[in-house]
C-alpha cells in the first residue's frame, strides 16, 4: 500500500495533531478527524463547490446525501459515487460536525481539507 501524506488543517493558528490509527481519531479539543477518499468530476468539482488541493473548505450543515461535505472512509465506495473514467480522486480529512452513512463507508462533515490528488491508479492500491 502506497504510503500518503495527509494534509494537517490549521484550527485557530494551531495544526492539529496527526491522526492516530488508519480510520479516525480526535485532534486538539476533541474534534473527530476521519481520513477519506473523495471523487470530483474531471475539473476537480463535485456538485456546485471547484475544489483545490491543499484547501480547507466549510459549510453549516452534515447531512448524508443532503448537505455537507461529502467522501468514503473505503477508496472502493467512491466508485458508487465517481466513475473511473472521467473521475480524478484526493485524499480528504473531514471534521466539524461529521456524520457516517449506515449502508457503506460515505461521510458528510462540515469541514474538509483536500489533500493530494491520488488518482485511479492510487484510489485502486489504497483499496
Amino acid at each position: 500500500m502506497p504510503h500518503y501524506t495527509w494534509l494537517e488543517p490549521e484550527r485557530d493558528g494551531n495544526r492539529l495533531p496527526d491522526v492516530p490509527g488508519a480510520g479516525e481519531g480526535t485532534g486538539g479539543g476533541g474534534v473527530t478527524i476521519v481520513k477519506g477518499f473523495k471523487g470530483f468530476d474531471k475539473d476537480f468539482r463535485c456538485r456546485d463547490y471547484q475544489y483545490e488541493s491543499g484547501k480547507k473548505y466549510k459549510t453549516d450543515k452534515a447531512e448524508i446525501c443532503v448537505g455537507g461535505f461529502h467522501f468514503c472512509e473505503n477508496p472502493l465506495d467512491v466508485f458508487s459515487y465517481y466513475a473511473p473514467a472521467d473521475s480524478r480522486y484526493a485524499l480528504v480529512k473531514g471534521s466539524g460536525q461529521v456524520v457516517k452513512h449506515d449502508e457503506d463507508s460515505k461521510v458528510a462533515s462540515t469541514e474538509l481539507s483536500v489533500g493530494a490528488e491520488i488518482g485511479l491508479n492510487g484510489l485502486i492500491s489504497a483499496g
